[in-house]
């Protein structure tokens, strides 16, 4: 009876054991591979099995589990000397972001230790960045359009080299760019007298703009003058004209009242306020001839 029950206790362990063992999970950010004896399990086109996140099943014992992360990986290198093409060194601090996109491929390389993966990146990044800054003077990497472009190489280089390993580098960003102390001073020269030559370009073309502006403006100003004196006459001569036919008609509806306005008007224009004459209408000259019309 005892025997019974040890043997019962002992079939109910190892069938547990055997479960346990058996069924796996694979969590919905994971894959899975399983390996046999060592090398990973293929199916019948020789292609490695992945399993996909759900419950599986393995042999106990001689297979065994290997459990991979689909998410983004990223690492940060604090700071790498580069060279440039004209021989001044810089250090970079960048980053890298990566996953992994052929399972099995990623396995055989790295035996799916993720910090060989990140230090094989890091020397594929790393010959990707000194080859792009070999190719470039400093006062090119200094400017913000070179670093987008150098970037964009660099995500590219890496990320072709890196398909070797089942890994896809999706973005390479570099945060910092120190000079060392030796061309600090003349990196900060170069850039004020460029910053000095953008100044003078600048205010001379606005002089340029300024001058051809006024030169406008007086011409505007010149052509509004003479239009503007050229109407005038002709309403001055117009109005004249009007004046004249009025003159001339009111003359010759009363004569005697326009010769005495004339005379009146004639005295007007020839005494001034603090002249202080005594005339008579008799020996007058100026006066008869005003009133007689110069008869």
């Amino acid at each position: 009876m005892k025997s019974s029950r040890v043997f019962v206790l002992m079939v109910f362990f190892l069938g547990f054991f055997f479960i346990t063992q058996s069924l796996f999970v694979v969590m919905q950010n994971q894959a899975a591979l399983v390996t046999h004896l060592g090398d990973l399990k293929v199916d019948s086109n020789g292609n490695a099995l992945v399993f996909n996140p759900g419950l599986h099943y393995k042999i106990p014992v001689v297979d065994r589990l290997v459990r991979l992360d689909k998410r983004l990986q990223s690492f940060d290198v604090p700071s790498t000397r580069v060279l440039t093409q004209d021989q001044k060194s810089v250090f970079v601090d960048y980053y890298a972001k990566w996953r992994i996109k052929n399972y099995a491929k990623f396995f055989r390389s790295t035996s799916a230790n993720y910090y060989n993966a990140q230090e094989l990146l890091k020397r594929k990044i790393s010959d990707a960045l000194r080859a792009e800054f070999g190719t470039r003077n400093l006062s090119e990497i200094i400017s913000g359009e070179q670093r987008i472009e150098i970037m964009e190489k660099m995500s590219k280089i890496a990320s072709e080299s890196a398909a070797n390993i089942g890994v896809e580098v999706q973005d390479v960003r570099m945060k910092r760019i120190d000079y060392p102390q030796e061309v600090t001073l003349s990196v900060y020269e170069r850039m004020r007298s460029s910053r000095n030559r953008d100044a003078k370009r600048y205010r001379a073309t606005g002089a340029a703009k300024a001058e051809d502006i006024r030169s406008q403006a007086d011409r505007d100003a010149g052509i509004i003058l003479y239009t503007a004196k050229k109407n005038a006459a002709k309403e001055v001569a117009i109005a004249r004209k009007k004046a004249s036919s009025i003159y001339r008609e009111a003359y010759e509806q009363a004569p005697d009242l326009y010769k005495l306005y004339l005379g009146m008007e004639g005295y007007k224009q020839s005494i001034n306020d603090d002249d202080v004459l005594v005339v008579h209408p008799n020996d007058d000259r100026f006066y008869s001839f005003m009133m007689t019309g110069g008869n």
